[in-house]
């Protein structure tokens, strides 16, 4: 058998596995229902949205986040310093898995927190997630098993934090019957809590 061959039968096994194919629904569905909300700038516009803090459990429905602090650095953690000039922003913030599946937890997380450079709006995912203890990329949230993790962001040439940095949460609710298989999965809603918290400026020093 050829390699192409081999990887087809891995694909189709993979699908057949029950828990990969309702991940791979409910992701798919997330970008139906982000587009027709119009993203998180839109709904804030409508209506007022609770807002949380540093050191505050938010629960999403599918994960549990608390924020812990926020900076500014001209190194993503665990590296050194970059030399082309490129700053980042860092969230680090304790994750918990509310479902029970490990399968797609890692990407709820990057499409439900996004960072909002104006304060409201204009919404980003994170470009590099890591483990905070070892500033690995290999991350799995386990059900029920807090892990604290950094979200990176990198700012664009000459791009300035607004006043009031501010992230956004997308509420994910479980579905026993998708309307694409029938089967259950857990699904991005609207656009649900404000996380502000003071970004300390660490540029030009190590970062923890």
């Amino acid at each position: 058998m050829t390699g192409q061959g081999r990887d087809r039968e891995q694909l189709q096994a993979l699908w057949r596995h029950r828990a990969t194919r309702t991940a791979v629904v409910a992701l798919a569905l997330t970008a139906l229902v982000t587009a027709a909300l119009g993203g998180f700038g839109r709904a804030q516009s409508a209506q007022k949205h609770p807002q949380s803090g540093a050191g505050a459990r938010v629960d999403t429905g599918a994960l549990a986040l608390t924020p812990l602090r926020a900076w500014l650095t001209d190194a993503q953690p665990g590296r050194p310093p970059d030399r082309s000039g490129q700053r980042y922003l860092v969230l680090q913030l304790r994750a918990e898995n509310l479902t029970e599946s490990g399968i797609a937890a890692i990407a709820y997380l990057q499409q439900d927190l996004v960072w909002l450079p104006d304060g409201r709006s204009g919404e980003r995912r994170a470009d590099v997630l890591l483990r905070a203890d070892d500033h690995g990329f290999d991350v799995t949230l386990q059900p029920r098993l807090p892990t604290t993790l950094d979200l990176v962001w990198k700012l664009r040439a000459g791009e300035r934090l607004a006043p009031g940095t501010a992230w956004g949460t997308y509420r994910r609710d479980y579905v026993a019957r998708t309307y694409l298989t029938g089967e259950t999965a857990w699904i991005q809603q609207q656009p649900d809590t404000r996380l502000l918290l003071t970004v300390d400026d660490r540029t030009g020093t190590a970062t923890p």
